[in-house]
C-alpha cells in the first residue's frame, strides 16, 4: 500500500527543480498534525501565471508515470489563475484522495493564531506572506450583517410549516436559519476561519456552543423545525451579546420580520 509521506515526497521531487514553481505546501490534517487513516491529502503549488496551464498537463503526467490514476475529477475552471482537481491513486486507500491546487496568487500565513496555516514544503521567491492577524471589523461587521438579514427571514420557513410541507421547511430553514447561524457563530470565535462552514468547526469553536449547533441539524419533522427556530433565536442573542461586546457591533441595525 502506497504511503502518503511516499506521495508528498514525490511530488516535491517532480515539481522543485522547476523554474516556474515558486513554492509548494500542504494544508488541511498534515499541517495541522491531525493525520489518521481516513485523512486526505491537501497539496497546493504556486507556479507563475504563464505556466498554469501547462504545468497542471505535466503534473499529471509526471504522475501516471509512477502511479495509476484510477479517478480524477477536475474543478471547473472559474479563473486563468487557478487549475484544480482531486486525484486518487491506484493500490492507495479509498480514503487517500489528493485534492490538487495550482494557483499563481502569494498565499498568507497568520503567525499569531493557531489554526489552519499549511505546512511549507519549499518556497523559493517569497510567496508565503507572514503577518500578524488583526481582526477587521468593518468586514465582520459587514459579513454579521450580511447573515443576520438572512436569518431574520424566518417567514420563509414559516409559511412551508403552516402548508405542512417538510422538505420545503426544511431546505428553507436550512438556508435561513441553520447556515447563517454557523457562519456567525464562526465571526464570534473564529472570524479569520468564518467561512469554513462546519469544517473543523469541533476544533474551532467551544464545545459548548458546537452541541447547541448540532442540535439544530437534528430535525426529522415539522414539529422539530417549530422548537428548533426557537432554540436557533436564544443562540442568536448569546452570540450577538459577544458580538457586541467584543467589536462594538449594532445587533439591533437589522430587526426580525414579524
Amino acid at each position: 500500500m502506497i504511503k502518503r509521506e511516499e506521495i508528498i515526497k514525490y511530488f516535491q521531487i517532480i515539481t522543485e527543480d522547476k523554474e516556474y514553481v515558486n513554492s509548494m505546501w500542504v494544508s488541511g490534517s498534515d499541517a495541522q498534525g491531525v493525520v489518521d487513516d481516513y485523512s486526505d491529502i491537501d497539496i497546493v503549488f504556486n507556479v507563475n501565471q504563464e505556466n498554469i496551464g501547462s504545468f497542471f498537463d505535466e503534473l499529471l503526467k509526471e504522475i501516471d508515470k509512477k502511479y495509476t490514476i484510477d479517478f480524477r475529477l477536475d474543478e471547473k475552471e472559474y479563473s486563468d489563475d487557478v487549475r484544480a482537481t482531486c486525484l486518487h491513486l491506484k493500490d492507495t486507500s479509498e480514503y487517500l484522495l489528493i485534492d490538487l491546487y495550482i494557483q499563481c496568487s502569494n498565499n498568507y500565513i497568520i503567525t499569531n493564531v493557531d489554526g489552519e496555516n499549511p505546512t511549507v514544503i519549499y518556497d523559493k521567491n517569497g510567496t508565503h506572506l507572514y503577518y500578524e492577524y488583526c481582526p477587521d471589523i468593518e468586514y465582520i461587521s459587514y459579513a454579521y450583517y450580511y447573515c443576520k438579514g438572512k436569518f431574520v427571514q424566518e417567514s420563509r420557513v414559516k409559511k412551508y410549516l403552516i402548508r405542512n410541507k417538510y422538505l420545503e421547511a426544511y431546505a428553507k430553514y436550512m438556508e435561513y436559519i441553520v447556515n447563517p447561524l454557523v457562519l456567525i457563530a464562526r465571526l464570534d470565535y473564529v472570524p479569520q476561519w468564518h467561512f469554513f462552514e462546519l469544517c473543523h468547526i469541533n476544533r474551532h469553536l467551544p464545545k459548548k456552543i458546537v452541541d447547541r449547533i448540532k442540535v439544530l441539524y437534528q430535525v426529522k419533522s415539522i414539529n422539530d423545525i417549530k422548537k428548533n427556530l426557537e432554540k436557533a433565536k436564544e443562540l442568536m442573542k448569546d452570540i450577538e451579546a459577544d458580538l457586541r461586546e467584543k467589536y462594538g457591533i449594532d445587533t439591533d441595525k437589522i430587526k426580525n420580520i414579524e
